[in-house]
């Protein structure tokens, strides 16, 4: 996973929900797997959040078997592109 400055921002906005965390998936099966420990040990220590996470279409049927995720965004596009 890569932290952006984007995601950071939301400390310092007031108006920003706190409650809620987008997580940016990674493009490979193998490192997605492998990233699922980290994810299950951030929701053993923040249960109150929201956990959302963006990943490629070839991807999301692998994280919508994820229990610790709430939604499951897909993006076809360059992540750029959504900035």
């Amino acid at each position: 996973m890569r932290a952006f400055p984007a995601s950071v921002s939301a400390d310092s906005n007031p108006g920003c929900d706190r409650s809620a965390v987008l997580i940016v998936g990674l493009n490979w099966l193998g490192d997605s797997i492998m990233f699922m420990p980290a994810l299950q040990a951030y929701r053993a220590r923040h249960r109150h959040r929201r956990l959302e996470i963006l990943v490629r279409p070839h991807l999301a049927q692998l994280w919508r078997m994820h229990p610790d995720l709430a939604a499951v965004r897909v993006c076809s596009g360059k992540l750029p592109d959504l900035w």
